[in-house]
């Protein structure tokens, strides 16, 4: 699958294969330097739910729907390499 960052004026997107639980999105949107900052979910594919490794917990909902354990730290380092590569629109 894959990720992508897309800007459009002002705004910035990341998009990602699934749902990012709040806490992946918000690290990933903090990296973002547009004034706008958006995590598109369940674009290019929909994996399922993608969740922090260490509150990963087998045999929930969000898991069983999900690529693994290992899926929500792949998904928020790609996200932290995609985000500094925006272009810099605050002012």
């Amino acid at each position: 699958t894959e990720m992508n960052g897309i800007w459009i004026g002002d705004a910035q997107f990341i998009t990602v294969p699934g749902e990012l639980l709040p806490e992946i999105g918000f690290e990933i949107m903090a990296e973002m330097r547009g004034r706008t900052r958006m995590i598109v979910g369940l674009a290019n594919d929909a994996l399922g739910y993608f969740v922090p490794s260490y509150d990963f917990r087998r045999g929930s909902y969000e898991e069983r729907t999900g690529p693994g354990p290992a899926g929500g730290e792949i998904t928020r380092s790609v996200g932290l390499e995609l985000a500094p590569l925006l272009p810099s629109t605050t002012r």
